[in-house]
């Protein structure tokens, strides 16, 4: 099989963008007191803001308003550490507004050594990034390249603690050169 073979293409059957994710560090003692919490923010920070155009109608005329895709992080959640949420903010409407404007949601939490040794080996830290909303249409996922993006740069913001870790589940074999 050819290195220029697209990600799709070489993705085993199990890899999924909605699929968890587990991965399994190894932390380093009293250096970064909330990890999954800076992956998470290293991660959401690194994708760009962009522009999409939602089709707006108005009596018998209809025409598009830019709307500004971002992302959204809260730690106001019972589940997850951490809660990311992609979403579009139309002109005018004020961040805040815009939460319920969502194109995907994900969740990352912590699981004890006990309880997760089997899957990611002895000593590990696990983390569970969960999607836990997602917009599919006949046009695909909304906010696809931004999710995908966002659990690469999780991993990759563990992988900077932690280089020999162990990832599980969907997506789990993407590489860094397939972005550029």
């Amino acid at each position: 099989m050819s290195d220029d073979v697209w990600a799709w293409e070489r993705a085993a059957p199990a890899d999924s963008l909605v699929a968890p994710l587990l991965v399994g560090y190894r932390p380093l003692p009293d250096v970064i007191s909330h990890p999954v919490y800076e992956a998470a923010v290293a991660a959401a920070n690194s994708i760009p803001l962009s522009i999409v155009r939602w089709e707006q109608s108005k009596g018998l005329k209809s025409y598009l308003i830019p709307c500004t895709r971002r992302m959204v992080l809260t730690t106001n959640d019972d589940s997850y550490t951490v809660l990311a949420r992609c979403g579009d903010q139309p002109p005018n409407m004020d961040f805040d507004g815009a939460w319920g404007l969502w194109c995907w949601e994900a969740g990352l939490c912590s699981y004890t050594e006990e309880m997760s040794a089997a899957l990611v080996g002895e000593g590990r830290q696990a983390v569970r990034l969960d999607v836990t909303r997602f917009i599919k249409t006949n046009r695909g996922l909304h906010g696809a390249q931004q999710l995908a993006l966002f659990r690469h740069r999780v991993v990759e913001g563990l992988r900077a603690i932690d280089p020999q870790l162990t990832v599980v589940g969907g997506q789990c074999h993407w590489r860094d050169e397939w972005w550029t």
